[in-house]
């Protein structure tokens, strides 16, 4: 291949990929699937405005952006409302905050357990801490218990931290 067809060809891959991102899914789109899930959240008293689900859809790509991730769709945003609403320390006031908060927290440490732990997980993760330090994410996010579960993670594997992963769906079961 000439050099020049394959500067063209990344030119074009490059052009692409950020069509894709800046169109791929649009942010009104995603903007009336979080909005549908007030339905659903309503019954804990939580629901997200327009502007407050416009923003949240804004941080959704900003942390695909920075995380080097492509991803179409709400899911693992969804997972995220859905799984937070359910919280005894979450309000209404601190509702759009704490949703942009664990959004940006999951794709980072999805980036950081090399995805070595599936998104239900790693969500559940996020929510227990969430509920341990009574409805704070940040002292969760710098805690030794997170370090740890991290280092094991790394470099002992995914299968050696199910342990930990079952304790926490087990406490989770139990509060449900």
């Amino acid at each position: 291949m000439s050099r020049l067809f394959q500067q063209k060809g990344e030119i074009f891959l490059n052009h692409a990929l950020s069509v894709f991102f800046n169109s791929g899914y649009p942010v009104a789109a995603e903007k009336d699937d979080l909005v549908r899930l007030n339905s659903e959240t309503g019954e804990f008293g939580l629901s997200l405005s327009g502007a407050q689900a416009v923003d949240l859809a804004q941080t959704h790509r900003l942390a695909l952006s920075a995380s080097g991730r492509i991803e179409v769709g709400t899911g693992a945003v969804e997972k995220i409302i859905l799984k937070f609403s359910r919280s005894h320390y979450l309000w209404q006031q601190d509702y759009a905050k704490t949703l942009n908060e664990a959004v940006e927290a999951f794709y980072e440490l999805k980036n950081e357990t090399e995805d070595r732990i599936s998104d239900s997980d790693l969500i559940g993760i996020l929510f227990k801490g969430f509920e341990q330090y009574k409805g704070a994410l940040e002292p969760f996010l710098q805690s030794r218990e997170l370090d740890r579960l991290l280092r094991e993670l790394r470099f002992d594997g995914y299968a050696d931290s199910e342990s930990d992963l079952t304790d926490i769906e087990e406490e989770e079961d139990e509060n449900e």
